[in-house]
């Protein structure tokens, strides 16, 4: 047992080890997309959706943000599911919610 952990405790292992590491987070970082299924597709609609809700619901209301998101998501989901034909599974919905988000950003900083 001792002759592992003098093994382990090298700076060899220990560069390798770090480096395996940095690797594996990389490769993941990779693989996860910035904007989700739907956003290039649908990103018109999206905006469209967001500029309406602002409109729709007024600055003095209540969770003004949370009904507006949720006003934007709802309008976007029934966009697409009437669009793809088919329903959204639970999923893609959050991953709309998500896309939605990122476009509200863009329509606020390009006020």
């Amino acid at each position: 047992m001792n002759i592992i952990i003098a093994i382990l405790n090298t700076q060899a292992v220990q560069v390798g080890i770090v480096s395996l590491i940095g690797l594996l987070a990389a490769k993941l970082f990779v693989k996860v997309p910035k904007a989700g299924l739907f956003f290039e597709k649908y990103k018109g609609a999206m905006i469209h959706a967001v500029k309406m809700a602002e409109t729709e619901i007024p600055d003095g209301t209540d969770n003004k943000a949370l009904k507006r998101l949720d006003i934007a998501l709802q309008y976007t989901i029934k966009l697409i599911e009437v669009a793809e034909a088919k329903p959204l599974n639970y999923t893609d919905k959050m991953k709309i919610k998500s896309d939605i988000s990122l476009v509200h950003h863009e329509v606020k900083d390009a006020k």
